[in-house]
Parts: C-alpha cells; structure tokens; sequence
C-alpha cells in the first residue's frame, strides 16, 4: 500500500501542476493514475485488501494530497513545468545505465539563460537518503542535458519539510562518489 499511495501522490502533484480540480483527492488521483496504467497487480492488490487497509489508505492520501497542495503553489507556463520526467543515461558504451525520475522539473536548459530545478516528492519523511537522491538527480540531469541544474529539492507529504540544494562542482564530485561507492559495494557483493 505505500507504493500505491507514492503512485497516487506524485499523480496527484500532476494534476495539481497542470491546474485540475478535484473533487476527491483520493479518486481523483486513482482515475487519473488507472487510467495510464497497464499493470494492475497495485490495483488488484488494493481491492483485495479489507475495508480497514483501504480506508487507511484513502485517508492517507487524502491527507499527503493536502499537505502537497497547501505547500505547492502554481506555476506559470513560462516556467516550463514537466511531471514524472524519466531519464535514462548510457555510460561506457551502455555497459553502466543510470535511470532517474524526477517528479517535477521546472525550466529549460535550451533557453539562453538556462536554470533547471528538479523536486523529488516523498511520502516518507527526509532521512539520511534524501541528500545521496538529490546528488544522483543533480548528475543523472547533468549527464543527460550537459547543463548543470541551478537546484535540486526534495519534499515530504507526511512532515512539509524540504530540503534544496544549490548544484554545484562540489555537489557533482559527491555524486560521482557515491555512484562509484555504490557500483564498488555492488561489484563486492555480486
């Protein structure tokens, strides 16, 4: 059920990006997100729970959807806004392949003053994890566009807490670290 309700809750920064109404934060996020799924194994799973896990959940994502669209604000169209952005980066001949997700990029890296901010949203609050993710954004954007993202952020549904980072050299030379610690310990245990 927490996949589910991250799933409803970044269809949900979607609609709320792109300025749709809801009626019900909960069905609407589920219409919205059934609706561009093939895989229904969440689904299923979902319906075969008893009416207290789905009553939870409904409740849950009501409350994450709210937090999110308290905190959230609009965003002009000039700002370019783009939701679930999938990136795959081949590296050593394809040998290595970074994939990320970004929840919402706003900006452009093609205008003349490029600057580029990635938002990762969290149903989960802001752990020891959250500052390797937003390294690993910062360089898999940076490999894949050759621009240098002006910042990155991560949000949390469950606290309102958020936490940016400015992208810089520094920023970069950590995630190349922690990519190769990460690739080094996978070697080891493979």
């Amino acid at each position: 059920m927490a996949r589910l309700r991250g799933l409803l809750v970044t269809t949900a920064l979607t609609l709320l990006v792109h300025e749709q109404p809801f009626d019900d934060a909960f069905e609407d996020a589920m219409s919205a997100w059934c609706s561009n799924q093939a895989d229904v194994s969440l689904l299923s799973a979902f319906a075969a729970a008893d009416a207290d896990v789905q009553a939870r959940l409904r409740a849950d994502v009501r409350s994450h959807i709210s937090v999110l669209r308290d905190h959230l604000g609009t965003f002009a169209s000039s700002w370019r806004p783009q939701t679930a952005v999938r990136t795959q980066v081949l590296l050593s001949g394809g040998a290595l392949i970074l994939r990320d997700d970004i929840d919402l990029m706003v900006g452009s890296v093609a205008d003349p003053h490029a600057a580029l901010s990635l938002l990762d949203i969290t149903t989960a609050p802001l752990g020891e994890r959250a500052e390797r993710t937003l390294r690993y954004h910062a360089l898999v954007q940076t490999l894949r566009s050759g621009v240098v993202p002006l910042r990155v952020a991560m949000f949390s549904t469950t606290t309102a807490d958020c936490l940016v980072r400015e992208v810089d050299a520094v920023v970069l030379q950590r995630a190349v670290g922690d990519l190769a610690t990460h690739l080094s310990t996978t070697a080891v245990a493979a």
